[in-house]
C-alpha cells in the first residue's frame, strides 16, 4: 500500500493563491459588465449620459446588495426584483 503524504501549504501561500483567485474573479466580473454595457449600447443605443446613470444607480444597488448580505436576505431581494422586471433568474436559484 503506497502512502500519500499531502503537501502542506504555508498560511501565507494559501492567502496568496486567495489573492489571485480573487483578483481573476473580480477581472472577469469587470469584462462581462463592459460586455454588457457594449451590448446595451448596440442593441438599445445606450449612449454616454443615460450610461453614466446607469453606472451610479450600480453603484447605489451594489451597495444595498452588501448591506442586504449582513442580514442574509440579499440574494432573496435580487432574486424578486429580477422576477419583478419579467425576467427569469438564471443560476444562483435555490431548488425547495
Amino acid at each position: 500500500m503506497k502512502s500519500h503524504i499531502r503537501r502542506q501549504y504555508t498560511n501565507r501561500q494559501k492567502q496568496m493563491a486567495e489573492e489571485l483567485c480573487d483578483q481573476v474573479i473580480r477581472e472577469g466580473i469587470v469584462k462581462a459588465q463592459w460586455l454588457m454595457c457594449i451590448a446595451m449600447n448596440e442593441a438599445l443605443g445606450i449612449g454616454a449620459k443615460r450610461m453614466q446613470r446607469l453606472f451610479e444607480r450600480y453603484e447605489v444597488l451594489a451597495e444595498e446588495y452588501k448591506e442586504a448580505q449582513a442580514d442574509d436576505v440579499a440574494d432573496e431581494l435580487l432574486r424578486r426584483r429580477v422576477v419583478q422586471m419579467g425576467l427569469k433568474p438564471e443560476g444562483g436559484e435555490r431548488n425547495g
